[in-house]
């Protein structure tokens, strides 16, 4: 049963930062889409895109990145860290938190 509470765990870790990466490119794309196709060097340098754009992009990037710091501080301890801490009882409950009593 710990075991796959675990995996669940890690999975939905895995998931949320990969997600998180997907929306900020997405939402890069999003700003940049109306880049010309045959933009030239100098065009590009003297544009929006490069003068303010990289900074929206920053910004938006780091936005799931912060949901997800906000987050993690509503994950609990793992049993192995509260274990080594010796807290027994409070590493018993964790399972059972996670996954419910049955």
């Amino acid at each position: 049963m710990v075991g796959g509470v675990v995996f669940g765990l890690v999975s939905v870790n895995q998931l949320t930062i990969v997600v998180g990466v997907l929306v900020a490119q997405l939402l890069n794309w999003c700003l940049v889409r109306d880049l010309p196709a045959g933009a030239s060097d100098k065009f590009i340098r003297s544009s929006w895109f490069v003068q303010q754009g990289w900074r929206w992009m920053f910004a938006l990037t780091a936005a799931p990145s912060l949901l997800f710091l906000a987050g993690i501080h509503f994950v609990p301890e793992s049993p192995r860290w509260l274990l080594k801490k010796c807290r027994s009882a409070e590493a018993a409950k964790t399972p059972a938190r996670i996954g419910g009593e049955a």
